[in-house]
C-alpha cells in the first residue's frame, strides 16, 4: 500500500507542475501593459483605487492602465515597463498629497512625453475637507512627514470627488 500512495504523490506533482504554467501565465498570449488600441484616450494612474474609478467613468470610451499592478504607492520603484507605459498615455492620474505624485514625476520627466497631462486628484478636495495625517513607514525616514492623509479613496465623500475630478478631466481630454 505504501507504494501505491508514493505513485499517487507523485501522480499530484507532477499534475501541479504541468498546471503551474497555465494557472501563472493563462491559457493565450498577455498583452504587453504598453500596448495602447488606436482612436481613444490613454489614461494610466498610479494605483488600484485610481483604476477602479477611472475605468468605471471612462466606459469604453478610453483605455486605462494601471502602473502599480504590483505594490502599491509607499513601496513603488518605477521600472522600464512602468516608463513605456506613461511614454504613449496621455492622462496620468495619481491621488497626490504627498503619497504618489514624486514617482509619477519622475516617470513623466523621464518617460519623454511631453504631452502627458499628470493630474493630482487630492488637489479636488478643498483643504479644510482633509484630515491631518503622519506618516509612519520606516522606509521614508524620520524626517518625512504628511501634514494631510493621503489616503483620500477611503472616504465616500472624498471619492466622490476624485470620481469627479476624473470625469471632468477625461471630458476635457476628449468632448466627444
Amino acid at each position: 500500500m505504501i507504494r501505491g500512495q508514493h505513485w499517487l504523490k507523485a501522480a499530484g506533482v507532477a499534475a501541479l507542475a504541468a498546471a503551474l504554467p497555465l494557472i501563472m501565465f493563462g491559457c493565450g498570449p498577455q498583452a504587453k501593459n504598453d500596448d495602447w488600441p488606436k482612436g481613444k484616450p490613454k489614461v494610466a494612474v498610479s494605483f488600484a483605487p485610481l483604476y477602479c474609478f477611472a475605468v468605471n467613468v471612462a466606459g469604453d470610451d478610453a483605455t486605462v492602465k494601471n502602473v502599480m499592478t504590483s505594490t502599491g504607492p509607499h513601496d513603488f520603484n518605477p521600472t522600464a515597463a512602468d516608463a513605456r507605459l506613461i511614454m504613449r498615455a496621455e492622462l496620468f492620474f495619481v491621488v497626490g498629497l504627498g503619497l504618489d505624485e514624486a514617482a509619477a514625476t519622475r516617470m513623466r520627466e523621464t518617460s519623454g512625453n511631453a504631452n502627458l497631462k499628470l493630474v493630482e486628484l487630492g488637489e479636488k478636495i478643498p483643504k479644510d475637507k482633509l484630515c491631518e495625517g503622519r506618516c509612519e513607514h520606516a522606509h521614508h525616514g524620520p524626517d518625512h512627514k504628511h501634514d494631510l492623509d493621503p489616503h483620500v479613496w477611503l472616504s465616500p465623500d472624498h471619492a466622490i470627488l476624485l470620481v469627479n475630478g476624473i470625469r471632468d478631466e477625461l471630458k476635457a481630454a476628449d468632448p466627444a
